[in-house]
């Protein structure tokens, strides 16, 4: 081998997965593995000749070739971070380091920014709310970073998201083509994440431009998927007067798939009493529902390759600012949303 060996040379020389030894070379993660699969690894990196922390690089190119991957224990982002690992292992011959969050703002493991700068790693991929700046700090000190799902980042930072208003606008502008008026909006935590905030402010903005009736009930912002809070909220719309009653929800597909689960047991049809349309990037973990989630839905594989990509570019030189990407969205027309019938008076 005329080169240094790779992430990827391990896995192919041990039968598994770049994955797999990139888990297990960090070991902070709560991944099981077979005694047998970490010999092999193990055997593989000897015979290599492989360096986990790449100082031979790190010297030979001042550069560690090694990507830094902030990890938080957020379910809904736990297969993205799976899908920027594969990303790095099949696109590039970059390592990964894992640092794990460990002060908890409201629910959400967060790094200690300075940690990124140990000088084990070349860049950064990680995700903040609101609320966070480490991606500030970042940006003053000229570290390569990509911040996920967050458009409105500080200078000398990039960013991998999709545009949450233009979805929510599509989103409304799709019910209202079904014959849809009365739109209720179930908002997820719009205090913490941007997604959240800019889908609500895509939903309010298309609303009241469309409605002259708007009625502010139709809103609601929730800080959990509650089963109790839900349940109450969806029999708190359902019992409006016909005039002004919802009938369609649009939110989030883990509040989407929670209100599958709850319509039933409260003698509710979807989509024949109330249509649901969701927005997100996980899709495939509510794949398997009955009916299928009608969703406006963003692949976690593609903003895992932007930021993979954009990242690599600028530890090479790139400016930072130029790979702020709006990655694309699609659309699953699903089976929770019907066009909506006329009853008799004509009330809808």
């Amino acid at each position: 081998m005329n080169r240094l060996p790779t992430i990827r040379d391990v896995a192919k020389y041990a039968r598994v997965s770049p994955t797999t030894v990139s888990c297990i070379l960090n070991h902070k993660l709560n991944f099981n593995f077979s005694k047998t699969t970490v010999e092999r690894i193990n055997k593989a990196i000897e015979e290599l000749g492989y360096s986990p922390n790449n100082m031979v690089k790190s010297l030979q190119n001042g550069k560690t070739n090694t990507i830094g991957l902030g990890y938080f224990k957020i379910p809904n982002l736990s297969e993205m971070f799976q899908y920027i690992i594969n990303a790095v292992s099949e696109k590039s011959d970059y390592d990964v380091m894992f640092y794990l969050g460990e002060k908890v703002i409201r629910g959400t493991d967060i790094v200690n920014p300075i940690k990124f700068l140990d000088g084990r790693i070349d860049g950064v991929i990680f995700n903040e709310s609101l609320r966070q700046n480490a991606s500030e700090y970042l940006g003053k000190k000229n570290f390569p970073t990509v911040v996920l799902l967050k458009s409105n980042v500080p200078d000398g930072v990039a960013s991998a998201n999709s545009d949450y208003y233009e979805i929510a606008c599509k989103a409304v502008k799709y019910l209202w083509s079904l014959g849809h008026r009365n739109i209720a909006h179930l908002a997820a935590n719009v205090n913490d994440w941007e997604d959240a905030l800019r889908t609500m402010q895509g939903y309010a903005f298309t609303m009241k431009k469309n409605n002259p009736g708007f009625n502010d009930d139709w809103l609601f912002i929730r800080n959990s998927v509650d089963t109790s809070l839900l349940g109450k909220t969806l029999e708190k719309w359902l019992a409006m007067p016909a005039k002004i009653r919802p009938t369609a929800i649009f939110t989030d597909m883990p509040a989407g798939a929670k209100l599958l689960e709850i319509a039933p047991a409260k003698g509710i049809k979807v989509p024949e009493d109330i249509s649901i349309m969701c927005v997100g990037n996980c899709y495939d973990r509510y794949a398997h529902l009955t009916p299928r989630l009608s969703s406006f839905t963003v692949s976690q594989t593609k903003i895992a390759e932007y930021a993979v990509s954009s990242l690599i570019a600028i530890i090479n030189g790139e400016n930072p600012e130029d790979w702020r990407t709006f990655v694309p969205y699609g659309f699953i027309a699903g089976e929770t949303v019907t066009k909506l019938r006329k009853k008799k008076g004509n009330e809808y």
